[in-house]
């Protein structure tokens, strides 16, 4: 998907089952070609309380400021190596 900068970036994050951890964290990083193999800037993390209902979603949204590409992991807080969604996007 692309993205324009300064817009609204809506996303919908449904879980495969319920979930049963009280907290997700959604992260955000721009990949960069500043570092010499190629890296990642960690541009936004924030970690969001599931409400009782909310066990199997999670629905947000963020705006970016700069163009590049980017990816988007939703992790259990129970689990930081294994994220539960992994996507990227660009924005132009």
């Amino acid at each position: 998907m692309v993205f324009s900068v300064g817009q609204r970036v809506y996303y919908l994050f449904i879980a495969p089952k319920r979930m049963e951890n009280e907290y997700i964290r959604v992260q955000i990083f721009k990949m960069t070609e500043k570092a010499p193999w190629g890296g990642n800037e960690v541009v936004r993390t924030k970690d969001y309380r599931l409400m009782k209902d909310e066990r199997y979603y999670h629905t947000d949204y963020f705006t970016l400021h700069e163009t590049g590409r980017y990816v988007m992991q939703v992790f259990s807080t129970e689990d930081f190596q294994h994220p539960l969604a992994v996507d990227f996007f660009y924005v132009k």
